[in-house]
Order: C-alpha cells, then structure tokens, then sequence
C-alpha cells in the first residue's frame, strides 16, 4: 500500500509542477498560494484532515484560480492517503463532472479506481465491491489506454478477475460438498465462460469432468476433459480427469 501512495504522489507532484508557469497570469485579490502550499505541508506531513480542509478554502475561496483545480486533486488524494475511499470516489466525480477536459482527469479516474480496489473484501463476503473494483480499472484502461496509470491498471485488472472468478469456485465447491450438481455445474459454468483468462479454468473444467461423469454423461466428460488436455497438457487437473475417464479415479 505504502509502495502505491508514493507512487501517486510521485506522479501529481510531477503534473503540478508542470503547471507552475501559468499561475504568474492569474489575477486574484488574495494569494491562495499561501494556503494551497500549507495544505501540501499537511500532505506530507500525515495531518490529512487539515490538508482536506485547507484545500477547500481554496477552493471555496478562490474557485477562479488554477489552484482550485488543483486544490480539488490534492483533496482527492488527501481523502485516499486517509482511507476514505468514498469520499475519494465523490471528489473524483465532482472534478470529471466540473472539468472534464482536464489534464488530471486520467489521473482522477485512477484514484477512483485505487479506491475501489482498496475496498474489496475477501472472498468470503459479498463481491459487490470487486464487481466495482473491475469496473473502475476497465474504465482507465479503455478511456486512457497509452498512459502509465493504464499500465498499473492491467495488473490490478487480472487479480480482481481471479478473485471474483475464486468467489463463483468457492460457492461451486459448496453446492459439490451439498452434491447438489446442477448448481455447481452453473457455477462452474460461469468461471468457464466469464473468467476464461483466470487461473480456475483447469480446476472449473476439470470438476465439470467430475460431475457429468458422475451423472453418467461420458460424452460431455470427455468433451471437457479434452478441452482441458488441449489448453493444460501438464495440469494435475488434466491428470485427474484422464484418470477418471480411465476408471481410476483419484481421491
């Protein structure tokens, strides 16, 4: 986690300072310098609250300066370093809603999407938020595909999808262990079909192996066994199902 803060931080200071040049033009009657700077000091200094709120009086302030752009990403990040992901979310959707244009706005999109991974649960619980996670990511990855936050994305990407394919296949093993094959196969079904890149498709062909053959539908076992061979030659999986299409089933 600490490793991905930096990382962020690293990339808006960057940004910013691109943007210093400009601010000579802006004509205000009070400098919001002076305040956007102490909000960045509260950043660093691990005082997130006050850096929130010193980042809205710019704002609120001085809304016709560049600092309040900015000021508006900082807040963003600040409410992220805090953990308040959804406050996060909401600072992410006021700045793409006001300024759409803007040059941040690759950048807000990432740290919604950081936020939503941050708040996945385990596999155990509900998997709306995971649902969400994949979401957000694809988001990044399709709307800014040539930037280094697409990049990070992807990664993320292929562990949500193996976590939400591991919830489908912790509940097909519960309907197994209930022998209830029908709702397993669905389950099964669902890994095979929507998560065919994630790392249970050898396990989720090989107990579709299992239970049709169970059932009596050789054809359909060896059906799925011989995709598994043709994709998984070396998986203990394969091996499994070949050794019960031969009648020398495993335990």
């Amino acid at each position: 986690m600490n490793y991905f803060k930096s990382v962020v931080l690293v990339l808006m200071l960057v940004g910013f300072c691109g943007c210093s040049g400009k601010k000579e033009d802006v004509k205000i009657s009070s400098d919001p310098s002076a305040v956007f700077q102490e909000g960045i000091q509260n950043v660093r200094s691990g005082d997130y609250t006050d850096a929130i709120a010193k980042f809205e009086t710019v704002e609120r302030e001085h809304p016709a300066s560049t600092y309040a752009t900015e000021s508006m990403v900082r807040k963003a990040y600040a409410y992220y370093l805090n953990a308040d992901y959804e406050n996060t979310k909401l600072t992410v959707q006021d700045f793409v809603r006001q300024y759409p244009n803007n040059q941040y706005v690759p950048y807000m999109y990432y740290l919604k999407a950081l936020s939503c991974y941050n708040q996945m649960v385990d596999i155990e619980r509900d998997q709306q938020t995971t649902v969400d996670a994949l979401e957000a990511l694809d988001d990044v990855i399709i709307r800014f595909p040539n930037t280094q936050y697409s990049d990070d994305a992807k990664l993320k990407r292929d562990l949500v999808f193996n976590r939400l394919a591991a919830k489908e296949m912790q509940i097909a093993l519960f309907y197994i262990k209930q022998r209830n094959n029908i709702s397993a196969l669905n389950r099964l079904k669902v890994i095979v079909d929507k998560y065919d890149t994630s790392v249970f498709i050898p396990e989720a062909l090989y107990r579709m192996t299992v239970i049709y053959y169970s059932l009596g539908a050789v054809e359909q076992a060896e059906r799925y066994a011989a995709v598994l061979g043709h994709n998984y030659p070396n998986s203990e999986w394969y091996t499994k199902s070949y050794n019960i299409l031969k009648n020398k089933v495993q335990k």
